[in-house]
């Protein structure tokens, strides 16, 4: 071999050599690159798969939950009257999307109640029993037989697209079945609000499918067959069936995740400088690449409101999102290795610790609701908690999701002030309604007994005292009936500013020169249909309020305004409706009030004033008059500041009117015959006394069944009828009635001691009646009965009490 050919190979020995080493070193690595780009891509799609399918049965859970709360609320609704099915249903429905319609199934398995009703109208009368899906019908019976939710397998929707349907059996107190609330859900509407995040939804592709194969879900057209061996597929629970995940990387994030690494690697492994170049630029750019793949990831844990934290069977926090973090104001090194219990509101911690225990004792998933403790006011948070197995350690481990509901808490409870108040409001008017009875007959007999004493006599006089105690009884009673809203109203279309001027120097008189009081009238506002008088008693109220909380003097600010109110603000204070309202702000510089009078302000009987110096009933008089104009009052006030009371009432749009106030009449004498009908002896005997000694024929029932046996033996001879609203057997406006398709024009006097809703449908529909409020004399009698006769004002209301 010549030297030369020698030493070429010699010299190529090394450098080939070197390629080589290079080479296969380069070869090798490329590989070692490619399997663990394949590893992380796979893992990073199976930890996705696990969120995904996690996040998916906490989203169903909470509305097969919601379901379930529903029936038992509702059990116990029904045995109260159950009236409010669709406004709790429409309330459940606005917090809780993916709900398709909310209805009721009766015992018999008949749909009885839709909601909404405009979608849902087709399925009212339907026969669960008579459903083409036997996946229904087997759902119903297992939701009968366990006592629990059970959902439908997948069926065509009623509004279009796939669904499934859930029942929760709804049973009486004594544990007969009533019937099931019936939620109705489209997948997509689910699915779609459960995973929105628009990097979740362009990075990866996912599919719900059921185990017979049918597709449930699909957010994209995209095939899984090219990416199948790095799909992950995962069994997701549905309420209690279970569904198949498939989730994998779309194309979009392939080609984020992928690099031409390992192409440049096998292409310049021939020189080691260029190689080596290339290696490092090419391991720098890999490293950029994984550092963004990773933030994308966190992206969908840490920019997300709700909670996300990972415990161990412990309790002690592995991982904590940083939405949590900035609740609690804690850094998240801080938070790892802590137990979870140390964020919990001392108060809450019983609830937390039997959550805690239900999940160390093998359940799968459990629910909580408890307050977490922050630097400033405790928030109240909703929890749900998942067991799984750790793939990385396999340990056991606890991941729960959580949600800030403080605003939701806040609403239930002025929700349950305003139920107390009601409750509260239909004790007073029940006990006004039997005391204005009492009121009546004592009134009544005091007037006999004064016309025959001779006037200025000690008997006359202590008498006297008596009838005007009996009038400030009467007084007490109009109060009581205000605040339950039952008392009746003379409403016509005023203007607010007009009201308050002809009021301001009868509340500077009440207020006294230490105190100034000052009206800024707002411009162009619209008119409110109104009692005036019931909105002068509301000024009063609050000018006596205000006076005995500035003892030392103040001012006092009136204002009126014009505002917009929204669907939200109405509804988180109970008003009408959305529109335009008038606006009054009675503002003062008084003591002010903490919150623990705030919460009891409109309780009737409750004041701070000391014994003997109030009645309690101020407040809760103007509280009833505005909820009875359909209005809202709202209260700030904070001790040492003063008080701001702001009312609310609706626009009308009618004419202006004149409020028309009763003018006496001199009284009547008569001779017809009248058929009186009233329940109350001591009443009916007093009704008796004071028409027959007017000169009138009286014909007397004790109640209504009654009143129609006479009016058929002596139908002919009756020219008039007084009837009490509320009677047993036959009530007045039934027995009214069937007088008038006897006799079609007969007069008829309505006698009430309050106007609640239902004696408001009891009278308010008949054309040519009077009404008489109790307690009334006898002067307002014998005038109300010219007036059914056709005598002067005749069809007028009369309110002896104005």
């Amino acid at each position: 071999m010549k030297p030369a050919t020698r030493q070429f190979l010699q010299d190529l020995l090394v450098p080939l050599a070197v390629f080589v080493v290079l080479a296969t070193g380069t070869w090798g690595m490329g590989k070692l690159l490619a399997d663990a780009d394949r590893k992380r891509l796979e893992m990073e799609t199976q930890v996705m798969a696990d969120q995904v399918a996690l996040r998916l049965e906490a989203w169903f859970d909470i509305r097969a939950a919601v379901v379930a709360q529903f029936a038992d609320e509702w059990a116990e609704s029904l045995a109260h009257g159950g009236a409010d099915f669709p406004s709790r249903a429409n309330r459940l429905i606005q917090l809780y999307p993916g709900f398709q319609a909310l209805n009721f199934v009766d015992e018999n398995r008949i749909i009885t109640i839709v909601v909404p009703c405009e979608d849902n109208l087709p399925a009212l009368g339907k026969s669960l029993d008579n459903h083409p899906s036997a996946g229904v019908r087997e759902a119903v019976n297992l939701a009968q037989t366990t006592g629990a939710v059970h959902r439908t397998p997948l069926i065509t929707l009623l509004q279009g697209g796939p669904g499934f349907a859930t029942y929760a059996p709804v049973f009486k107190p004594d544990g007969e079945l009533a019937g099931f609330i019936n939620g109705v859900f489209g997948v997509d509407e689910l699915v779609d609000g459960c995973l929105s995040e628009t990097n979740l939804r362009e990075r990866f592709y996912f599919s719900l499918t059921t185990t017979d194969g049918r597709k449930a879900y699909t957010h994209a057209d995209e095939p899984l067959t090219a990416w199948r061996g790095r799909a992950a597929h995962k069994p997701v629970r549905i309420v209690d069936k279970y569904w198949n995940l498939d989730l994998a990387l779309s194309r979009q994030g392939l080609d984020l995740a992928s690099t031409r690494a390992d192409e440049f690697l096998v292409a310049s492994g021939m020189a080691l400088a260029l190689l080596l170049a290339i290696l490092i630029f090419l391991y720098r750019r890999r490293q950029r690449e994984m550092a963004r793949n990773r933030e994308r990831y966190r992206l969908l844990v840490e920019n997300q409101a709700d909670f996300l934290v990972q415990t161990d069977e412990q309790g002690k926090i592995k991982f904590a999102s940083p939405s949590l973090s900035r609740t609690v104001k804690r850094a998240e090194a801080e938070l790892l290795g802590l137990e979870l219990r140390e964020l919990v509101h001392p108060e809450d911690e019983a609830v937390y610790l039997e959550a805690l225990g239900r999940m160390q004792a093998g359940a799968h998933s459990d629910s909580a609701e408890f307050r977490v403790r922050t630097p400033g006011e405790p928030i109240w948070t909703q929890w749900h908690a998942t067991r799984f197995l750790s793939e990385l350690d396999g340990e056991v481990a606890f991941v729960a999701l959580g949600r800030d509901i403080s605003e939701r808490r806040r609403l239930e409870l002025e929700l349950r002030q305003s139920q107390r108040l009601q409750a509260v409001g239909q004790l007073a008017g029940g006990i006004a309604h039997d005391f204005n009875n009492i009121l009546q007959a004592i009134q009544g007999y005091l007037e006999f007994v004064l016309e025959e004493m001779p006037p200025g006599s000690d008997a006359f006089n202590d008498l006297d005292q008596a009838r005007q105690a009996s009038e400030r009884a009467a007084v007490l009673v109009r109060q009581l009936l205000a605040f339950s809203r039952r008392q009746i109203l003379k409403p016509v279309n005023l203007n607010l500013n007009t009201v308050v001027n002809d009021m301001l120097s009868m509340l500077e008189r009440v207020l006294g020169a230490t105190i100034s009081l000052g009206f800024r009238p707002g411009s162009g506002l619209g008119l409110v249909r109104a009692d005036q008088g019931q909105l002068e008693q509301i000024l009063m109220n609050l000018a006596v309020n205000a006076r005995d909380a500035m003892p030392g003097g103040g001012s006092i600010s009136i204002r009126t305004s014009e505002e917009v109110l929204g669907a939200d603000f109405c509804r988180m204070h109970q008003g009408k409706g959305p529109g335009r309202h008038v606006r009054l702000d009675f503002q003062d510089t008084g003591t002010g009030m903490d919150a623990a009078v705030l919460e009891k302000l409109f309780e009737p009987f409750f004041t701070t004033k000391a014994s003997g110096a109030g009645t309690g009933l101020g407040l809760a008089t103007v509280y009833g008059i505005v909820k009875q104009h359909e209005g809202m009052i709202l209260v700030d006030s904070e001790p040492g500041r003063g008080t701001c009371f702001s009312i609310f009432l609706p626009v009308s749009f009618g004419e202006m009117e004149q409020d028309r106030r009763q003018v006496q009449l001199e009284e009547v004498l008569g001779h017809e015959t009248v058929l009186l009908a009233e329940d109350e002896p001591l009443l009916r005997q007093l009704a008796v006394r004071i028409l027959e000694s007017a000169g009138y024929e009286v014909l007397v029932a004790e109640d209504g069944e009654r009143a129609w046996e006479i009016f058929q033996d002596h139908g002919d001879r009756i020219q008039v009828a007084v009837l009490d609203v509320v009677m047993p057997k036959l009530d007045g406006r039934r027995l009214a009635e069937k007088l008038r398709e006897q006799v079609v024009d007969l007069p008829v006097v309505f006698v009430s001691g309050y106007d609640s809703d239902t004696a408001r449908g009891v009278i308010d529909p008949m054309p040519g009646t009077v009404r008489l409020a109790k307690p009334y004399n006898r002067h307002d009698l014998l005038a109300t009965m010219r007036r059914a006769l056709g005598g002067k004002d005749a069809g007028k209301d009369v309110n002896p009490h104005e």
